[in-house]
């Protein structure tokens, strides 16, 4: 949806106009908290939205319409789609994301809303959690990730020892692992077939190696 500014006697004060609100938008938003840090960079274009968010368990690209100081579009992370819409005012930015329902629409109900900030130098909130976000493990490894073919579940067994489990087209299985984020081996059995994996921590999500194909894999919140 473009932006159309009322008819106005000199096209300079239209042009002010739209300069204001692109700076007003565009830039760098920061939520630094005792959970986790959310980054969330916004650039506009004719109206049109577009950016990326880190830190909310994955990385997601945004596209979306922007009308005034609001915008909603989808918000598009290796593991599907979801609903953002955000609104600015002054230097605080709301955003909200949501999963569609089955009937194609925002679940805003059970949506996760945060504040972030402009980026004005070292400034952070204090006591600052996302609702719905535990804060993470020390050990990043330790977690649940899946994308559209698997879902893998690492739980400490040790210093760089884990089990887990690992979920293949509806077979589940047990797994062991040994190894650190930069360089996590592990394997299980599935049926009657032993297989390997090796796996490597970027930054949100997890890099995962079998059969000589790669997949990418999200945190599950």
């Amino acid at each position: 949806m473009k932006i159309y500014l009322l008819a106005a006697s000199s096209l300079l004060l239209c042009l002010g106009l739209v300069l204001a609100q692109n700076a007003a938008v565009t830039g760098l938003w920061l939520a630094k908290g005792v959970n986790r840090t959310i980054k969330l960079t916004l650039n506009e274009s004719a109206g049109m939205l577009s950016g990326t968010l880190e830190g909310m368990g994955e990385t997601f690209s945004l596209n979306g319409r922007l009308t005034g100081m609001k915008a909603e579009g989808t918000a598009t992370s290796p593991n599907g789609e979801a609903y953002f819409m955000l609104e600015i005012r002054k230097d605080v930015l709301s955003l909200t994301l949501a999963n569609y329902n089955e009937a194609g629409t925002p679940d805003l109900k059970n949506g996760v809303t945060v504040q972030l900030e402009r980026d004005f130098g070292p400034k952070a909130q204090t006591g600052f959690t996302v609702p719905g976000f535990a804060p993470p493990p020390e050990d990043p490894l330790i977690a649940t990730w899946r994308n559209s073919s698997l879902v893998l579940t690492l739980k400490s067994n040790g210093a760089n020892k884990y089990t887990g489990t690992i979920e293949i087209a509806k077979q589940k299985a047990s797994l062991t692992a040994t190894g650190n984020p930069s360089n996590l081996k592990g394997s299980f059995k599935l049926g009657k077939t032993n297989k390997t994996f090796s796996a490597k921590l970027e930054v949100d999500r997890l890099r995962f190696v079998m059969d000589g194909k790669t997949q990418i894999l999200g945190r599950v919140r």
